[in-house]
């Protein structure tokens, strides 16, 4: 791959150890509910499969296609919110209260001139931080 001319960027999420606890713990309340609409989606599957009354089955795919829309947004979300907040094995502390996530993104601006008329950033891919430790630091 060639890259463009033009400035490249590296972004690294940054939490204060307080609010990574905050966002840990909605992030886990999240998943609760995503695994919550996943059984109810899968109950609702084998009730549209078991029955064989036409109405029922009608309604039975219905409440399973409610079912399956609750647990696909849900999941989105779930989703979203694991890449922008690290578990602990993918935080690293950086100071006394400032925590660094160790997956970060590479993009590009498509604009040379910098300008910023329109221009769109382009992902380039993502960036791995890691702690070491150089001589006697």
């Amino acid at each position: 791959m060639v890259l463009p001319s033009g400035c490249i960027y590296i972004a690294f999420p940054v939490f204060t150890k307080k609010s990574l606890v905050v966002h840990q713990a909605e992030k886990m309340v999240r998943k609760s509910k995503a695994r919550a609409f996943f059984r109810e989606k899968e109950i609702r599957l084998e009730s549209f499969r078991q029955t064989t009354n036409s109405r029922l089955k009608a309604k039975c795919y219905s409440n399973y296609i409610r079912a399956l829309d609750r647990y696909d947004k849900k999941q989105k979300l779930v989703e979203a919110i694991s890449r922008i907040v690290p578990d602990d094995v993918d935080a690293i502390n950086i100071d006394d209260d400032v925590v660094l996530m160790s997956q970060g993104t590479v993009w590009t601006n498509n604009d040379p001139a910098g300008t910023k008329s329109g221009s769109a950033n382009v992902l380039l891919g993502s960036a791995e931080a890691r702690l070491t430790t150089i001589g006697n630091y």
